[in-house]
């Protein structure tokens, strides 16, 4: 019998930065990004928020983002790798996958999710959206 799953979810606030950049000629440009901030999840814990990765867009398009992020709290850490390729239709929509976790996080390895950000200049917010089981979601919440 497989259990109901439920949300978990992540909430976002950061600031980012083109760390490097190359622009071709036809406007197709390569970055080296990051993204620092502070999230929140919906079983009141809380901390701060690393993203490093690459992104190509062209005329402020995104074609695609590949994005390593570590997400910290007292309770341990979760690292995220994920991002948007131009096959995706929605604006702002993406995916993640949880490739490492520690301490009370480590029940949530290998979740996949999904993600949904909102800019205004260099600043974003982004809600992430992850289905588990319920004793998986249990099981956190009771260590938190």
């Amino acid at each position: 019998m497989r259990l109901l799953g439920k949300d978990y979810t992540m909430e976002d606030t950061a600031t980012f930065e083109t760390i490097a950049n190359i622009k071709l000629s036809d406007n197709t440009e390569f970055s080296v990004v990051s993204i620092i901030g502070h999230w929140k999840d919906n079983l009141g814990s809380f901390g701060s928020n690393k993203c490093y990765g690459t992104l190509e867009k062209k005329e402020k398009i995104t074609l695609y983002l590949d994005v390593l992020c570590e997400k910290e709290s007292e309770k341990g850490k979760i690292i995220t790798r994920g991002g948007r390729e131009k096959s995706l239709q929605e604006a702002g929509v993406g995916y993640i996958k949880i490739i490492d976790a520690t301490k009370d996080y480590k029940s949530l390895l290998n979740t996949s999710c999904k993600y949904a950000v909102s800019y205004f200049e260099n600043n974003l917010q982004f809600i992430t959206k992850c289905n588990v089981d319920k004793s998986i979601l249990n099981k956190i919440k009771n260590n938190l």
